[in-house]
């Protein structure tokens, strides 16, 4: 059950011989108890639970179908499901507690109400009958019980408080009124050097706080006192005569037990002397007996807050010297010093001494002895017995008694001597000061030859060994460093190669400058040029060329006639922007250029050697000539009747003409593979447009006039704009001759242009050599 109801643990065998008096000694005041039975839905009670302390009888034992709160069918029905629970209802602005089980032994039920303003009145009582009766066995702490008043100051509950005048404490005030924790210290009236610490926290649940009072000065004179007896019963009983423990403390944190200081400004010593527990003639009850050269160690371990070792100190006998180590407790304001008597540990360490002598010489091999001897000088004692039982004399007799000399008169070393069994050995000897003891080690000559020669041979065979690892660690370290280095080599002949790479296409791509401002990573490149010249070149009928031939042989065929056009654009310093399908733009103008003469001179230079290039006059090697040689069949197929068509002049129509002495010659086009060629001058913008793949071009009305002159051209023509001819008209240049037109251009309107109809500039022999062109001499006529 929830309660801890059972019929089995109270020991009835019914349910009747449950009384008031049983419940009363199981729980606490103000608590109804109902058992009853359940069947075919209806309670019967088997008890009267109407107990001293609350106002009105149980509802439960009055009526099966109360109207307050909860039903007890509703109850007992949950009870008889096998359930234990508990639930909280109000009656008359109270909260009561209903708890509720079956047991199925019995095949009852049993419900518990409980007032629980009541309980929590219950709950405090016991904290503060349980706190009094902590508070009554205890002199160094109390537990402090307060509730609010009506105005929400605390009241004590418990009867008991270091400081009555402090009550209600500033702890207190902030646990009621705050509900806040913490802790506060206050002077104790009863010590002027003691102070209280308290500690608070508020209990909420109980509308109330604790407070723990506690003194730490009372604790630590306890606890000192429990050591002190501790010590001095450890001197007595466990630690042997020659070691003594001594606690002593300064006059100011003196605890009230210790006794009177003797001397001024000397510690107050808490243990008492060892002596006194075997000599009858001194007080034991006086710890002050000793003598205050005794004093000096704890005098500097409590005055310098320290700890250390003070040698060669007088005890409390006088004539004894002692070994002191000294330490102080700042929790406890305690001084300790371990004294060890330093004639008794120089006779325990001997004895001790030779007996690990004896005891290695047993295990150790036959050809080592360690000795332990002690003066005078001119009489050795040999305190180790000797490995061989030779008597007391031999030694005397032996010359290895003069390491035992030197070790005695301060002196240490290695010598070779003979000893008294007439064995050659090595003797090493030292002096031990403390003890004033001599220790000698002797080992056989041939021992020592063997294990010599032994190393030596260790020694070469280890040098040999580090010799032909450092050759073969040099060797794989050089062969390392030389792949890396190789590596490093043609990583950076790979990346040069790629940079020199880039750097051509991008040359390829883009003019010397543009190039070099492009890999040094500058994002917006862009120019406005004053003058410039540009030029467009279009296939005359490609569309109809391209259905009349294969797309490889098309292929082909604009790859020839764009490298021609490019090797002659870059002979004159002509840069080729761009091809669109069967279109050639290029431009001539550009900062840093190398150029024969003016832009726009170079310009139509290049435009004459183009269209002489692809004239008939010239034969072209494999595979540019099949190729045009079938462009023009092609073209021959499709040529218009047109009469004005017929008429037309190209420059690949040949004859001849004998004019006075000179002999001009004239073409005309009869291949059908032809050119429209425009060119204008002007300003532009040129720049590179940036994204996934950067191009360079160039923008202005000056582009779009050369696209109109290539437009409203005529096939194997170039037409020129007029501010291309005042230009060349301004140079005086007589290698050309013009022929005056007006067109009709698309943004422009009706403008003036010219046709140049006639040339002396041939294809320079370089670019006839480098194509492997044949040419024959003559005037051009277009």
């Amino acid at each position: 059950p929830l309660l801890g109801i059972n019929a089995e643990y109270m020991g009835m065998e019914s349910f009747d011989k449950l009384d008031e008096s049983t419940i009363d000694k199981i729980y606490l005041k103000r608590h109804r108890v109902c058992i009853g039975s359940y069947e075919f839905g209806i309670v019967n009670f088997l008890n009267e639970c109407d107990l001293s302390g609350w106002s009105q009888p149980c509802p439960f034992c009055k009526s099966s179908n109360s109207t307050r709160g909860i039903k007890a069918q509703d109850i007992a029905k949950l009870a008889y499901q096998g359930n234990t629970g508990s639930m909280l209802w109000t009656e008359k602005d109270k909260y009561i507690m209903v708890s509720y089980s079956w047991i199925a032994k019995h095949s009852s039920f049993i419900i518990v109400t409980r007032n629980v303003d009541n309980f929590q009145n219950d709950l405090t009582f016991l904290a503060v009958e349980t706190c009094n009766e902590i508070n009554s066995q205890s002199n160094t702490t109390k537990l402090l019980i307060a509730n609010k008043n009506s105005s929400g100051s605390p009241i004590l509950l418990t009867n008991s408080s270091f400081n009555s005048s402090l009550i209600p404490s500033p702890g207190m005030v902030n646990a009621t009124l705050y509900n806040k924790s913490g802790n506060y210290q206050y002077e104790d009236p009863g010590c002027k050097k003691c102070r209280i610490s308290e500690y608070y926290q508020p209990l909420v649940n109980l509308d109330a706080c604790l407070a723990i009072q506690v003194k730490p000065w009372d604790i630590r004179n306890q606890v000192l006192k429990s050591i002190v007896d501790w010590v001095d019963n450890l001197n007595i009983n466990v630690l042997s005569g020659s070691i003594e423990f001594v606690l002593a403390v300064d006059e100011t944190y003196s605890p009230p037990w210790a006794p009177t200081q003797v001397i001024q400004d000397e510690p107050i010593f808490l243990t008492l002397p060892k002596l006194c527990f075997d000599n009858v003639s001194m007080n034991c009850s006086e710890p002050q007996k000793r003598k205050p050269k005794e004093a000096v160690q704890l005098k500097v371990a409590i005055k310098n807050k320290t700890k250390g070792f003070m040698p060669n100190t007088l005890d409390y006998r006088g004539n004894v010297s002692i070994l002191s180590y000294y330490s102080y407790s700042r929790e406890l304001e305690l001084g300790l010093s371990w004294e060890f008597d330093t004639l008794e540990l120089n006779t325990n360490s001997k004895a001790s001494g030779a007996r690990l002598c004896n005891r290695y010489n047993s295990d150790s091999p036959d050809s080592t002895e360690v000795i332990m001897a002690e003066g005078p000088i001119s009489s050795p004692n040999i305190l180790s017995i000797p490995r061989y039982n030779c008597g007391s004399d031999c030694w005397r007799n032996s010359q290895s008694l003069q390491s035992i000399i030197n070790a005695l008169n301060l002196q240490s070393g290695i010598m070779r001597t003979r000893k008294y069994n007439n064995d050659d050995v090595l003797s090493a000897y030292e002096p031990e000061q403390q003890s004033s003891v001599a220790v000698v080690v002797e080992r056989n000559w041939s021992d020592i030859e063997r294990a010599i020669f032994t190393y030596l041979w260790i020694l070469i065979l280890s040098c040999v060994i580090l010799l032909i690892s450092c050759v073969m660690l040099t060797y794989i370290v050089t062969y390392i460093f030389l792949i890396r280095m190789r590596n490093t080599w043609q990583s950076k002949l790979h990346l040069e190669t790629r940079v020199k790479e880039i750097e051509k296409i991008l040359q390829n791509m883009y003019p010397e400058d543009f190039a070099q401002r492009v890999l040094k990573g500058e994002q917006r490149i862009v120019e406005s040029l004053a003058d410039v010249t540009v030029m467009f070149i279009d296939i005359h009928q490609f569309t109809n060329l391209s259905n009349k031939i294969t797309p490889i042989e098309l292929v082909g065929l604009l790859e020839y006639t764009f490298h021609v056009m490019e090797y002659i654009s870059d002979y004159y310093g002509v840069w080729k922007m761009k091809t669109i399908g069967d279109c050639y733009m290029a431009l001539a103008g550009l900062p840093n250029t190398k150029s024969h003469s003016s832009h726009w001179s170079s310009m139509i230079n290049t435009a004459c050697n183009i269209l002489q290039a692809f004239g008939s006059f010239y034969d072209h090697p494999v595979p540019g000539g099949p190729l045009i040689a079938r462009a023009s069949e092609a073209a021959k197929l499709d040529k218009d009747d047109d009469k004005n068509t017929r008429a037309r002049v190209s420059i690949s129509d040949m004859r001849s003409e004998t004019s006075g002495s000179s002999t001009v010659s004239t073409f005309s086009n009869k291949s059908g593979f032809s050119f429209r060629i425009g060119i204008a001058t002007g300003p532009a913008t040129i720049g590179v447009l940036q994204g996934k793949a950067a191009v360079f071009d160039c923008w202005g009305p000056t582009i779009n006039m050369a696209s109109r002159m290539e437009s409203t051209g005529q096939p194997n023509f170039i037409q020129i704009s007029e501010e291309t001819y005042l230009r060349i008209s301004r140079e005086q240049n007589d290698s050309y001759n013009f022929k005056p037109t007006v067109v009709t251009a698309k943004g422009f309107g009706v403008r003036k242009a010219y046709i140049v109809t006639e040339t002396y500039i041939y294809i320079p022999d370089e670019i006839v050599t480098s194509l492997n062109l044949i040419r024959k001499h003559g005037k051009y006529t277009f």
